[in-house]
């Protein structure tokens, strides 16, 4: 069996797609012909994975890697694909296989594999209230290693999940600012209010995972872990 009809086998509770395929249209698109070699290269050999998930938003050596079109990956994704919108390059590393939240951005995010990993996905469509989801609506997405997806703004999402024991690497591209700490965190706020966690990063949690004990509104209705 190949890595997805591994993973479909052993997690049976939860549907699992390739992104390539037609359930993926709801949620991104997989962005194709562009040159990933070089940010592959320096992931795999700049960045240490370790237990859990380590995140660094803005990362200087990545945003100036060549990039398509002769620009860098920082001026690319600002002049083209954020149409003119400052963005930043980092990276999400690390050893996990659990849901645990799920975030949105007020626009797209890109995400590039840098080892295979599986994205667990939702619809904020289907966020009740903005305070509760339903983790039975949950889909998950195999991203092959050199695949860079787009994220929809309306697509829960947090951090990815390994395929191997070796753990996960991928490189993030968001407008420039976001998940940056916020002055004041308001939990209680009614509403989407709520759920601002940090710098365009709205987030709803599962009551047994690390965003819930630091105060984070839960509402997932149950944690969901993916068997490799």
């Amino acid at each position: 069996m190949n890595t997805l009809e591994t993973l479909v086998t052993n997690n049976p509770q939860t549907p699992l797609h390739s992104c390539m395929d037609a359930a993926f249209l709801p949620f991104g698109r997989v962005l194709k012909d562009l040159p990933t070699g070089p940010m592959i290269e320096w992931m795999q050999s700049q960045v240490s994975v370790a237990e859990g998930t380590g995140y660094q938003r803005s990362v200087g050596a990545l945003e100036d890697l060549p990039g398509p079109g002769g620009r860098t990956w920082k001026q690319w994704a600002s002049s083209v694909f954020y149409g003119g919108f400052p963005a930043e390059v980092g990276w999400c590393a690390g050893k996990n296989q659990r849901l645990n939240a799920f975030e949105y951005h007020k626009a797209s995010e890109i995400n590039i594999a840098c080892t295979d990993l599986v994205l667990l996905v939702g619809r904020l469509q289907d966020m009740k209230d903005y305070s509760h989801f339903d983790s039975r609506l949950v889909q998950g997405f195999f991203v092959p290693c050199g695949t860079v997806v787009e994220l929809y703004a309306t697509t829960l999402h947090f951090a990815p999940i390994m395929t191997a024991p070796e753990g996960f690497l991928d490189v993030v591209i968001l407008p420039l600012g976001t998940n940056a700490p916020l002055e004041k965190v308001n939990t209680a706020a009614p509403g989407e209010e709520g759920l601002l966690w940090m710098t365009n990063k709205w987030l709803l949690a599962c009551a047994d995972s690390k965003p819930a004990q630091r105060g984070a509104r839960v509402g997932i209705s149950s944690n969901i872990e993916i068997r490799i």
